[in-house]
């Protein structure tokens, strides 16, 4: 909080209006100066001058006039007159300013002197001095004598001016800034940051920059609340205050940047903290100059975000540029050089230098002690960080100590849901389980796990979606952990939590995403729709910004942080709304709920990933739940790395090898299905929750040691999440005869003509055509023909979208009302994996394979699209380029729609997220409002896929099967006619 201080003495003289003649203005006062003799007059307008500079930010010719105005006036009246004292106080200001504190004391002293001497000890201008001299011991690291000083200041200044007065306001957010600090005590230095506003903006309206300061310090109070979402709103504000008065490139614009980047460093949305980070640095440069302490600070945290984010040498030469700043600007103890001890610390830990780190670490406890003492959450971060060491070395039982000294203080000094005691709990836990105090790991970890979830559920309400699914990640290291000992140590207790945090964890922030659409969909708010679709017109913008390069953005006049800044705003006024908030909250899903849904011959197998510390392998464990069980079975699957090998793509077909090869699909079977297998005698029906690259398997085409595939034993149903199969409605005989009629119409997309610049070749179908090329799809034809005519032979109605039809612009006529109950795409559907760097694809498909939106790289070919995918030349994203993004489908009304089926090769490949699961089609299309999706696992053959689908719309829609019994059966239908597993197997159906 070193740059953040109040300040309010030293910003008061920015209150008036600044116009944009303010630099004129300065030109023409240098005009009337030159050739001017030194006189009282001239130094007067050298001081004026000076005031100009500094409500700018140019500190450096601000000092410039006010050090000639002072020389002229001390040459003139000497050196004891009260201008002269004026003098010393204005370039104390510009010396605090540009952090010079020592040099600002000298002169704010000098002031004193004067003022003591030539007025009395209770005048308002030596409590102006007081408050001065206060805030530059705090800025030399002294907050005791800066709380003394203050407080000498408030006493005046209430006794002459009254309580409400602007100078006392200025004097209770300095001293809620030592509360803050000194104290931790955030509740007390909120109450007096809300005393000072209220005054502030009586006296100066609400758009004032010592407003916006205010703003800023209860912002701060609380981030180190842990209320994250409040502490951005603030500093937001204030940030718009200050562009609004003086510029984005003001110096306090600096400031707020730099907090909010704190915010999204916390919400673990790197990209936008290194952003904000980084504009605060130029800024500050620019007014203060690069080897400024401020400057030091925007490195420093800079560096931390790259050590977070593995860029270990790039953190390791920033944190020492800042060590070098800072023991050349502050004293050898100061405060700030202990973060920067604690920084380098760290980056030493992920490079496994351990007793290195543990010697930053000394040298970092010897500063905080001096200047905090002993029981300061500063000495808690010591303690919690050299624990992190000592377990690195298997010194648990020293690691256990310096972790219980470290929650001690955490517990007096922070609120008890605060994030940081939650981390101390977590590592407690972790340190009882490695000395085998399984008991007590035991209880710790129920505390963790719960308040860990509320944490999450709380973070969600406000966070936009890209930064949902970063912040799930923040939970991996407990998850983790508390798999692994759950899975081993647990007791029936403990694995009903392990339940309960997987199935309230598992596509979360996806669901949170889908709520919002639906809740917005089916209120009565003119206002919150108007957001909305301002939303996603400026989501669609930044898609298309995001494949630009800086070049062509430049050329368009675009600001993708601009953008990115708006998206956020419009996403957080959205969440403001309390009856969106109110409804958005996740009702927690209990086991016990999930296994009263359960009928006698049915299981959940619902997969779980984690790495086991014991063995540094990252396992797969199936959650499995029958009826009548007490507690969840968690069994032991298989290790990624083996799963990894079984699913290679060798082949120019890019199916996975063990679908062609009947030994593979038995090995993946002793892999992943037998440790299953003696839990499963007389289940008929699995419902199943894949996890990681377990995702990528079709379960049916697993095949035993007795020649069966899987899909002739069990009945397989997929969910992104078991909560799915939980939230169900229960359904009675009623109820399933309307969902068997529900299907009244479709969209049937298909024959598509995907390269205009030439006339579509037809072709006879023949097996060696995929649907992943961009050739003719001749069996699409056929597909779609026949499904319309079951569908219109139902007294359904369905529409045929096909040739140079089959646009964007059709898609988006058959949304919203007019959405169909089915959607059938038969075209060729693509995955691109992300590359850093620029291959030898085409000018789209590295553009799109280099975004790190994994929603940008899964698409499907429209008409037209042949042309964009092959074209050495980017066509820029339009309506009209004959490709569908997966992002784009999420910004689709589709919520009256309840079968997708994408009849296309590679539809179920995406990103894997940890806990999101695959970040692609399928979910695109669950986030705009489909109920069903059907996708493919890898490429599929065009004629096959016509039959396959031809048999799945037969039993759908004439013999009334529900959808998932119509996949299954189809499947069947081609396993008994002779087809080889490539052809049948690696459509799924996701509920």
């Amino acid at each position: 909080m070193k740059n953040l201080i109040f300040c309010c003495c030293l910003l008061f003289c920015c209150i008036g209006n600044l116009s944009a003649q303010s630099d004129s203005v300065i030109l023409v006062l240098e005009d009337t100066l030159r050739g001017q003799v030194d006189s009282l007059d001239i130094a007067q307008t050298l001081f004026y001058m000076g005031e100009r500079h500094e409500n700018l930010g140019n500190y450096n010719q601000a000092f410039e006039k006010y050090e000639k105005a002072l020389r002229i006036r001390k040459k003139i009246i000497g050196h004891n007159h009260l201008t002269v004292a004026e003098s010393y106080n204005k370039i104390a200001v510009i010396k605090f300013r540009l952090n010079e504190c020592k040099e600002a004391l000298n002169f704010n002293e000098d002031a004193l002197r004067i003022r003591v001497n030539k007025l009395s000890e209770a005048h308002i201008d030596v409590a102006e001095t007081y408050n001065n001299i206060g805030s530059n011991y705090y800025g030399l690291g002294n907050h005791e004598k800066a709380l003394e000083f203050y407080e000498k200041a408030l006493k005046i200044y209430k006794n002459k001016l009254g309580k409400n007065h602007i100078n006392v306001a200025k004097c209770q957010g300095n001293i809620g800034i030592i509360y803050a600090e000194l104290y931790c005590d955030y509740e007390k230095a909120l109450n007096q940051y809300e005393k000072a506003l209220k005054i502030f903006i009586d006296s100066l309206g609400e758009r004032s920059p010592i407003v916006a300061m205010t703003y800023i310090n209860i912002g701060l109070c609380h981030h180190e609340l842990g209320d994250y979402d409040i502490s951005l709103q603030y500093n937001n504000k204030a940030k718009e205050i200050w562009v609004n008065q003086f510029g984005k490139t003001n110096v306090n614009v600096a400031t707020a940047c730099n907090n909010i980047a704190m915010g999204y460093h916390l919400l673990k949305d790197y990209k936008r903290a290194l952003e904000y980070y980084n504009r605060a640095r130029a800024i500050w440069k620019i007014h203060l100059g690069k080897n400024s302490v401020a400057v030091a600070k925007a490195k420093h945290n800079i560096a931390e975000v790259h050590r977070i984010m593995g860029n270990n040498e790039e953190a390791l030469k920033l944190n020492k540029e800042v060590i070098q700043i800072r023991i050349e600007k502050l004293r050898e103890n100061h405060p700030l050089l202990a973060d920067t001890y604690n920084n380098l610390a760290n980056i030493y830990i992920s490079l496994d230098s351990i007793y290195e780190a543990l010697n930053w670490y000394e040298k970092s406890m010897l500063i905080i002690t001096d200047n905090f003492g002993e029981y300061h959450p500063k000495t808690a971060l010591n303690y919690y960080n050299k624990a992190r060491a000592y377990y690195k070395m298997r010194r648990y039982k020293k690691a256990l100590i310096l972790n219980q000294k470290a929650l001690k203080i955490r517990k007096d000094k922070l609120a008890n849901n605060h994030p940081d005691i939650i981390k101390t709990y977590t590592n407690i836990a972790k340190t009882h389980q490695a000395l085998n105090n399984h008991k007590t790991a035991d209880s710790l970890w129920h505390i963790v796990i719960h308040q860990n979830l509320k944490r999450l559920n709380d973070t969600y309400l406000f966070l936009t979606d890209n930064q949902r699914l970063e912040y799930a990640k923040t939970f991996k290291e407990v998850y983790n952990a508390f798999y692994s000992f759950a899975t081993k140590h647990g007791s029936e207790d403990t694995k009903r939590l392990a339940a309960y945090l997987l199935l309230n964890t598992k596509s979360l922030a996806s669901d949170y995403s889908i709520s919002v659409r639906k809740l917005i969909n089916n209120m009565d708010n003119e206002e919150v729709k108007t957001l909305h679709n301002e939303l996603n017109t400026l989501n669609r913008n930044i898609s298309q910004a995001e494949l630009m390069t800086t070049e062509e953005r430049k050329e368009k006049d675009l600001d993708i942080t601009a953008m990115r800044d708006q998206q956020e705003s419009l996403s957080r006024q959205l969440l403001k709304n309390e009856t969106l908030r109110e409804k958005l909250y996740k009702t927690p899903v209990t086991w016990q709920a999930t296994k009263d849904k359960l009928k006698p011959k049915e299981v959940i197998l619902d997969f779980v990933r984690f790495h086991e510390e014991s063995d540094s392998t990252w396992m797969y464990y199936a959650m499995l739940t029958r009826k009548g069980m007490s507690a969840p079975e968690f069994i032991r699957v298989a290790d990624e790395k083996a799963v990894a090998e079984l699913l290679q793509t060798d082949s120019q077909e890019y199916q996975p090898n063990y679908i062609q090869d009947e030994e593979g699909l038995k090995t993946l079977y002793q892999k992943i299905w037998q440790p299953l297998a003696p839990y499963l005698k007389g289940i008929k029906t699995v419902h199943l929750s894949p996890s990681g690259l377990l995702h990528r398997i079709d379960f049916d085409v697993l095949q035993d040691e007795n020649d069966k595939y899987l899909a002739e034993h069990f009945e397989f149903h997929y969910y992104t999440t078991i909560r799915d199969f939980t939230d169900r409605k229960h359904t009675n005989f009623l109820s399933k005869i309307f969902k068997r009629n529900q299907y009244k119409n479709a969209v049937l997309l298909g024959d598509i003509n995907y390269k205009l610049s030439s006339e579509k070749e037809r072709e006879d179908t023949v097996d060696l055509v995929f649907r992943d090329e961009i050739n003719p799809l001749p069996a699409t034809r056929e597909e779609i023909d026949v499904i319309s005519n079951i569908i219109e032979n139902r007294r359904g109605l369905s529409t045929r979208i096909s040739g140079s039809d089959a646009t964007e612009n059709a898609i988006q006529n058959c949304t919203g009302d007019k959405s169909s109950h089915i959607f059938h795409y038969a075209t060729h559907g693509k995955y691109l994996q992300a590359l850093d760097s620029l291959g030898k694809q085409t000018a789209l498909q590295n553009r799109l394979s280099a975004t790190g939106n994994p929603l940008q790289r899964s698409m499907l070919l429209l008409s037209g699209g042949g042309d964009t995918w092959t074209s050495k030349e980017y066509i820029s994203r339009s309506d009209k380029d004959g490709i569908l993004t997966a992002y784009e489908v999420t910004h689709l009304d589709l919520s009256n729609t309840k079968l997708v089926v994408l009849s296309a090769c590679n539809t179920g490949l995406g990103d894997i997220h940890d806990t999101e699961g695959v970040l692609g089609l399928q979910s695109a299309f669950k986030l705009a409002g489909v109920e069903h999706v059907v996708v493919s696992l890898w490429k599929v053959n065009d004629a096959a896929t016509k039959e396959l689908m031809i048999a799945f719309y037969k039993n759908l829609l004439n013999k009334k099967q529900d959808a998932p019994t119509a996949l299954r059966k189809a499947k069947a239908e081609m396993r008994d006619k002779g087809a080889t597993p490539d052809k049948w197997a690696g459509f799924i159906l996701i509920e």
